[in-house]
């Protein structure tokens, strides 16, 4: 098995020494750092990680749905997309919130669709750092179309660090 190293001071030193992420590049490269430890760092360090960062909305929800069946095809739909993401630069959005609703509801059809669903054992867990709008538009369909499952929502778990 292989494993890629960067050269910096590890992961459990900056967090030991309370060193920022952003200081690593100044610190002395006598010590490895796995890859997943140097992502980590970047992604949630106090300071200065990607998702830590005051003021900084990384994700965000459309404030409208997307009218797909009057868009002409690929390249208006990428104008489209084009056009929202200049309004925040920084933010992207996942296919549950490009797709909205209909991405959410092609999961709770497949969902209801497995054999071993009934009303006793449907539980719907939703993971991320995202809003819950997963879990909202899935059981907002299945509470339309199945009169027979009974949804036990238990929990929605943003990971945010």
């Amino acid at each position: 098995m292989y494993s890629v190293r960067h050269r910096c001071k590890s992961a459990s030193f900056w967090r030991r020494e309370r060193i920022s992420y952003c200081t690593i590049r100044t610190l002395s490269t006598s010590e490895s750092i796995l890859t997943r430890e140097f992502i980590y760092g970047a992604l949630y360090a106090k300071n200065c990680g990607y998702f830590a960062r005051e003021g900084r909305d990384v994700l965000r929800s459309l404030d409208h749905e997307i009218d797909f069946e009057n868009l002409w095809g690929e390249s208006e739909y990428r104008a489209k997309i084009d056009q929202e993401y200049r309004v925040q630069s920084e933010a992207w959005m996942t296919p549950v919130e490009i797709f909205a609703p209909f991405y959410s509801h092609a999961l709770a059809k497949y969902i209801l669709r497995l054999p071993d669903v009934n009303s006793e054992n449907l539980r719907i867990f939703e993971a991320g750092g995202g809003s819950g709008i997963n879990a909202l538009h899935i059981l907002n369909y299945i509470q339309v179309s199945s009169d027979e499952v009974n949804v036990h929502l238990s929990g929605v778990i943003y990971i945010w660090l």
